[in-house]
């Protein structure tokens, strides 16, 4: 889908506006910063004649050790619903987020990612990681994040079979990513799942895809 200016516009206030009264000071874990922010996605960004572009944020629940979050190790998803003129899409990712750079993680921390992506992996190829600002005014950064073997471009950084693309902004991974249909995933089944927050559908998309493919 190609967006005039006016609806880029729109999407770099929306975030602008998200993002303006969060300071990350005043959130000691990452967890309670992203459900902040995410709640002050949620909502429609345009609507007119160019369309419209609607986003939907969930938190994964993350309360006990057979918690949605622990098994499908995500603690977010986004999804879009975006309509023009003779055609319409859904689509949403699934992510992770983690306080600073992606590439600079602690060795356990790291190792601990690597898992949540993995279990992310086996229910959905869109994937992404949120580096939760440090301090007011740092940027919000979203990283496209693949499980491979080998890397296969030098501005992305390779952590065992992880592959974590170059930094974005928010707006710009929305505009670009989602709104533009570059990522995000379109099955139906999916973009349903995602929408509660203990993803008890999710085990049934998890199950046709490992149906499908093997």
């Amino acid at each position: 889908m190609i967006w005039n200016q006016a609806v880029r516009r729109a999407m770099k206030r929306h975030v602008a506006r998200a993002q303006g009264r969060l300071d990350p000071t005043r959130f000691a874990q990452e967890p309670a910063y992203v459900a902040a922010l995410l709640a002050r996605l949620d909502g429609v960004v345009y609507e007119g004649k160019a369309g419209r572009v609607e986003f939907f944020s969930t938190i994964v629940a993350d309360r006990g050790p057979n918690s949605a979050e622990s098994r499908f190790g995500a603690d977010f998803a986004i999804a879009a619903h975006l309509s023009q003129p003779g055609s319409e899409v859904r689509k949403a990712v699934l992510g992770q987020a983690k306080k600073g750079a992606l590439d600079q993680l602690r060795t356990e921390e790291r190792q601990r990612f690597q898992l949540q992506v993995h279990r992310m992996a086996a229910v959905t190829s869109a994937i992404v990681g949120l580096e939760v600002p440090r301090a007011t005014g740092d940027q919000l950064i979203v990283r496209v994040v693949d499980v491979v073997s080998v890397p296969t471009d030098t501005a992305e950084v390779n952590l065992g079979l992880m592959r974590i693309g170059p930094p974005r902004d928010l707006a710009d991974y929305l505009t670009r990513g989602i709104m533009r249909c570059s990522h995000g995933d379109a099955r139906d089944d999916f973009v349903g799942a995602v929408s509660s927050s203990d993803l008890s559908r999710l085990q049934i998309v998890a199950t046709s895809l490992r149906s499908a493919t093997g």
